[in-house]
């Protein structure tokens, strides 16, 4: 039986370097009854977090970013077909007074996920794949969570960590599983509220 006091985990996959490391973590949240097929809510992700270690091996930077549950599942696709390119390359701008500074700057987090053959200098890599998260802060253009102002960007951290075809396959296999096994869950949860709901109503006529 587990201690009632022990910390449950929300990591789903991780991949570790002697000098960094990276996790998805569970941020899926179901949709409404209202909307049992769609299954997923609006802000259901699947967070990924990096970090590096000092010579300590303690934590001396991190950043955070997320993804789409579709996006995990494209991503998978891309990694399964071999071919090189940019697969996720995504900015968040949180545009919400609560995430506001009292320079009205708020939170940006950036994305980038590709498989690369070559460095600059022509040099092939040995660990072609590259996910690389940059977090900061700026002034957003507009109210959409998509726009911020260039000039006003303060860089917070920009960390990035290398895998091979091998390790990002198991990597991101374990999250669209995670998401898989959910999703079945979740719509079976909610298909039986609706049919609940449906049957009240005849009942009350």
């Amino acid at each position: 039986m587990a201690n009632e006091n022990e910390k449950i985990s929300n990591q789903i996959a991780k991949y570790n370097t002697n000098k960094a490391g990276v996790e998805t973590i569970d941020r899926l949240i179901p949709a409404e009854v209202k909307d049992y097929a769609k299954m997923h809510g609006k802000f259901s992700r699947i967070g990924i977090n990096i970090w590096e270690y000092g010579a300590d091996n303690k934590m001396t930077a991190s950043a955070q970013a997320s993804l789409e549950p579709y996006e995990c599942k494209r991503l998978l696709n891309a990694i399964t077909s071999g071919i090189f390119g940019t697969f996720v390359n995504n900015t968040k701008v949180h545009n919400y007074e609560a995430k506001k500074d009292e320079n009205g700057l708020v939170p940006v987090q950036q994305i980038t996920i590709a498989k690369q053959d070559k460095d600059q200098n022509g040099n092939e890599y040995k660990l072609p794949w590259l996910i690389q998260i940059s977090n900061g802060r700026a002034k957003p253009l507009d109210n959409e969570g998509i726009g911020y102002d260039k000039k006003t960007y303060k860089s917070e951290a920009r960390l990035q960590i290398r895998m091979s075809n091998k390790d990002i396959y198991k990597f991101m296999s374990s999250t669209v599983s995670f998401i898989d096994a959910w999703e079945k869950f979740v719509l079976e949860v909610l298909y039986r509220k609706k049919l609940s709901l449906e049957k009240e109503a005849e009942k009350n006529g």
